[in-house]
């Protein structure tokens, strides 16, 4: 599966899940730190933001479960 991050002016970070891998609370919170990196070094803008960053995420269920399979 391919998770990609993207903002109005095209993709910034995305990273493949291994076969038969699905999105769990675990790694998700594991993906954001990447995504932050991959946006202060592409989008020379935010960081005259003083790294605030408006993130909207899809609200899907498994990224609000509680970590580790206790839901």
């Amino acid at each position: 599966m391919l998770r990609i991050f993207k903002d109005q002016e095209g993709p910034i970070h995305y990273e493949l899940l291994k076969t038969g891998e699905t999105i769990s609370t675990d790694n998700y919170k594991q993906q954001l730190p990447n995504l932050n990196d991959a946006i202060l070094e592409k989008r020379e803008q935010y960081k005259k933001r003083q790294h605030k960053v408006i993130f909207l995420d899809d609200n899907v269920p498994s990224h609000r479960t509680k970590p580790n399979g206790h839901h």
